[in-house]
């Protein structure tokens, strides 16, 4: 990965540059004081049909 750019926004959704302060993964949103997460659930979306001609 190359440094930070010198013209960096810090708004990597927007920018096209693969600079070291940009944040790989899933975003996480802060939950409220009252909620709890016990799963996570991830889907996939593919095209079906395994199997078939």
């Amino acid at each position: 990965m190359s440094e930070i750019n010198e013209n960096c926004t810090h708004n990597c959704e927007t920018c096209s540059e693969n600079c070291s302060s940009r944040q790989s993964g899933i975003r996480k949103e802060p939950l409220h004081e009252l909620s709890r997460v016990k799963r996570v659930i991830g889907v996939v979306s593919g095209k079906g049909g395994v199997g078939k001609s």
